[in-house]
C-alpha cells in the first residue's frame, strides 16, 4: 500500500526526484567513463577491440541484468530507498576498483562489481518515483530522472577525460566513484520509504520473482517494446563507450579534445532527446495513447540515415555537429518507454518491471552491442586499418535503428484490448 501522491508535499516529491536524478547521473558516470578511458587503457594492457567490448560490453551487463532481478524482487518487499543507497555506496567503491586493475582479468572483475552495484538502483528508484507522481505526471518526472544518463554520461567523457590527462586514467576512476558515497549517505538518512509493506507476504521468494517476470512479460506490448527499445539502445551504448575512440583514431585527437565533442553530443543532446520525448507523450497521448512507443519509433527511423550521414562527412567538428540531430532523435524513447512499463505493471511489480525492462534493454543493447562492436572492428582492421574497422562496425550497429523502430509500432498493436497504457 502506498500513500497518495496528493497527501505528499510538492517540495518533497521534488526533493526526491533530484536526489535520484543524481544517483541515477552517478549511475552513468561510473558505467560511461569507461568509453573516454578505453584508448588509454588499451595502450596500458596491450588489448585488441575484441577484449575491450567484452569488458565494457559483456562484462559489466551480464552481472547487472542476472543481479538487477532477484535486487528488484528483494526491493518489492524492502525499504526501497535505503536499497538504492546501499547499492550506490557499492557500485561507487567498485568504481574506484576499477583505478586498482592491473591487467585485464582485475579490470573485468572490478566491472563485474560495478554491475553488481547498479543492479539495486534503478528499480527501486523508478518504483519510489511512480509512487509519489501520479499516473498522468509519470512520464515527465521518469523523463527527467532519466536525465541524469545524459549528465553522468558528459561529466564521464570530461571529467574522466582532464583528469586521465592531468593524473592518469586509474586516477580518473577514483574521482568517479567516491562523490558517491557521500549521495548514498545522504539518500540513507532523508529519503522515506512511506509504502505500508504487507508483512504477510514473503521477504522474498524465488517463485514469486519468476511469477512476476513472467506476469510482465506476458503482456505482448511490454515484451516486444523491450526488445525493440533494447536494440535501439545498442546504438546508444556503442556510442558512448566507442565513439569517442572512433574520434580519437580518425582525427587524430587527444581524449581531452574529444571529450568536449562526447559531451554535446552524447550528453547534451542525449539529454535534449530525453526531455523533448517525455514533454510530447505527456503532451499527446491522452489523444494518442499509442505515442508511448511511436514517437520512439518516428525517432529511430529518421535517426538513422542521419547517423550515417555524421559518420561519412570527414571533419571532426562537422561529423559532431551532425551528430547531434540522430543523438536528439533516437534518444526520445527512455521516457516515453519507462513510463509505458510504470502504468502497466500492476501495484507492487513497479521495481520488477524496471528491472525486467532494464534487463533487456542491457541484455540486448550493452551485452551485445559493444561487444559486436568490438568483434567487428577487430575483424575489418585487417582490411581497413585501426580507424576503418571501427567506423564500419559503427555503421552496422546503426542499422539495428530500422528493425528496432519496427517492434515498437508493432508492440502497440499486439496490447490486449482491455486497460490504457
Amino acid at each position: 500500500m502506498t500513500q497518495q501522491p496528493e497527501a505528499l508535499s510538492k517540495s518533497y516529491r521534488w526533493y526526491v526526484l533530484v536526489l535520484l536524478m543524481l544517483a541515477y547521473t552517478l549511475n552513468f558516470l561510473d558505467r560511461q567513463i569507461m568509453g573516454i578511458l578505453l584508448e588509454p587503457i588499451r595502450h596500458e594492457f596491450h588489448l585488441e577491440d575484441w577484449q575491450l567490448g567484452v569488458i565494457v560490453g559483456v562484462g559489466f551487463a551480464l552481472i547487472y541484468c542476472t543481479l538487477s532481478l532477484f535486487v528488484a524482487a528483494f526491493t518489492e518487499n524492502a525499504n526501497r530507498a535505503r536499497v538504492v543507497a546501499v547499492a550506490l555506496g557499492f557500485w561507487s567503491l567498485m568504481t574506484a576498483a576499477c583505478g586498482l586493475a592491473w591487467n585485464a582479468w582485475s579490470l573485468l572483475a572490478a566491472r563485474f562489481g560495478v554491475g553488481l552495484g547498479e543492479a539495486g538502483g534503478s528499480p527501486g528508484s523508478q518504483s519510489l518515483l511512480s509512487d509519489i507522481f501520479a499516473p498522468h505526471e509519470r512520464a515527465r518526472a521518469l523523463s527527467l530522472w532519466g536525465l541524469g544518463a545524459p549528465l553522468g554520461t558528459a561529466l564521464g567523457v570530461i571529467g574522466g577525460a582532464w583528469v586521465a590527462q592531468e593524473f592518469g586514467w586509474r586516477v580518473a576512476f577514483y574521482a568517479a566513484g567516491l562523490p558517491g558515497v557521500v549521495l548514498a549517505v545522504i539518500i540513507f538518512l532523508t529519503i522515506k520509504d512511506r509504502r505500508v509493506i504487507d508483512q504477510s507476504k514473503p521477504r522474498f521468494s524465488l517463485t514469486q520473482m519468476i511469477r512476476l517476470i513472467v506476469g510482465i512479460l506476458k503482456q505482448p506490448t511490454l515484451l516486444v517494446a523491450s526488445i525493440g527499445v533494447g536494440m535501439g539502445t545498442m546504438v546508444s551504448y556503442c556510442s558512448v563507450l566507442w565513439g569517442p575512440a572512433y574520434f580519437i583514431r580518425q582525427y587524430d585527437l587527444s581524449p581531452l579534445e574529444v571529450s568536449w565533442f562526447a559531451a554535446i553530443v552524447l550528453g547534451g543532446a542525449t539529454g535534449v532527446g530525453t526531455a523533448l520525448g517525455g514533454a510530447l507523450v505527456h503532451r499527446f497521448a491522452p489523444r494518442w495513447p499509442s505515442a508511448y512507443v511511436d514517437i520512439p519509433a518516428i525517432g529511430y527511423i529518421l535517426a538513422a540515415p542521419l547517423y550515417w550521414l555524421a559518420l561519412s562527412i570527414n571533419d571532426a567538428i562537422l561529423s559532431a555537429t551532425v551528430l547531434l540531430i540522430p543523438t536528439i532523435l533516437y534518444s526520445m524513447s527512455s521516457g516515453p518507454i519507462f513510463a509505458l512499463f510504470q502504468n502497466k505493471a500492476p501495484e507492487g511489480s513497479r521495481a520488477m518491471a524496471t528491472a525486467v525492462l532494464f534487463m533487456m534493454m542491457n541484455l540486448i543493447g550493452l551485452a551485445i552491442g559493444p561487444t559486436l562492436a568490438g568483434g567487428l572492428s577487430s575483424h575489418f582492421q585487417a582490411e581497413l586499418g585501426l580507424a576503418g574497422g571501427l567506423h564500419r562496425a559503427l555503421l552496422v550497429i546503426v542499422a539495428f535503428l530500422i528493425p528496432a523502430a519496427g517492434l515498437l509500432i508493432l508492440s502497440w498493436r499486439l496490447k490486449p484490448k482491455t486497460g490504457d497504457a
